[in-house]
C-alpha cells in the first residue's frame, strides 16, 4: 500500500531502484562474509590450513575484491555511479524528487551526516576501488592507498541496512527479509579439507610419527 504522497510512477521507480540497491549489498555482503571467513575461521585446525594455502588465498582476495568493487556502487558519489545512495537520500529533502516521499527530514539529515562523519572510511573504498581494482594506476599511487579494514566495512553494510529497511518501512510499509546463502555454522569445507589433510600426512609418515604443533 502506498502511504506515501508520491505518484505512481516515482512510486514504482522508487520501489524498484531500492530493490537493486538490496541486491547489489547482498552481493557484497556475501563476498565479505566468505572472506571473513577466510581470515578468521572458527577453528585453529581451519586456520593452520589456510595459512599454506595458496589457492585459498587467491580466493580470499577475490573475494575481497568483489566486496569492495560492490559496495563502492552504494557509496561512491562519481557521475557513473547510478546506485550511489548519497543521491538517493538528497531525493528525500524537502527540494527533492521524492520529496512527497513521507520521510522525516531529521531522519534524512542523519543519513546524510552519515557521509560527512564517515568520510574517510569512504574515501578509503573509493580509492581501492578506483586506483586499484577497477584501473591499473601507478606503483606510486597505489602504494599511496590505505586499505579499509573489516570492522569499517561493517559500519558500512550497518549504515546501508538502516537506509533500507527505512524507505521500505517508512514510504512502503513492508518488511523485507534479506539474507545471504553464506552461513558461517554450517561453513564446513575448510575443515573437512584440513581434516584430509591431516589424514594423509599421517597415512605417509605412519602410525609412529606425530606432528607437534
Amino acid at each position: 500500500m502506498n502511504k506515501s504522497k508520491l505518484d505512481t510512477k516515482r512510486y514504482n521507480e522508487l520501489n524498484s531502484f531500492v530493490e537493486e540497491i538490496g541486491n547489489i549489498e547482498i552481493m557484497a555482503k556475501e563476498s565479505f562474509e566468505y572472506c571473513h571467513y577466510l581470515h578468521f575461521p572458527k577453528s585453529e585446525k581451519e586456520k593452520d590450513y589456510l595459512v599454506y594455502s595458496e589457492h585459498f588465498r587467491d580466493f580470499s582476495h577475490i573475494l575481497w575484491r568483489n566486496a569492495v568493487i560492490e559496495i563502492a556502487k552504494l557509496l561512491s558519489a562519481g557521475s557513473t555511479d547510478k546506485y550511489c545512495l548519497k543521491k538517493l537520500i538528497k531525493k528525500f529533502t524537502k527540494d527533492g524528487e521524492y520529496s512527497k516521499a513521507g520521510i522525516n527530514e531529521d531522519i534524512v539529515n542523519n543519513w546524510l551526516n552519515f557521509f560527512e562523519e564517515h568520510k574517510l572510511i569512504l574515501k578509503k573504498v573509493r580509492d581501492v576501488r578506483d586506483l586499484i581494482y577497477a584501473h591499473t594506476d601507478s606503483p606510486e599511487n597505489r602504494k599511496r592507498v590505505e586499505g579499509i579494514t573489516f570492522d569499517e566495512f561493517k559500519k558500512l553494510f550497518a549504515f546501508i541496512d538502516v537506509v533500507i529497511k527505512g524507505i521500505n518501512e517508512m514510504v512502503f510499509d513492508k518488511e523485507v527479509e534479506r539474507r545471504i546463502g553464506f552461513d558461517r555454522r554450517q561453513f564446513d569445507i575448510i575443515e573437512v579439507l584440513a581434516a584430509e589433510k591431516e589424514k594423509r600426512i599421517a597415512e605417509i609418515l605412519g602410525p609412529g610419527f606425530k606432528i607437534n604443533k
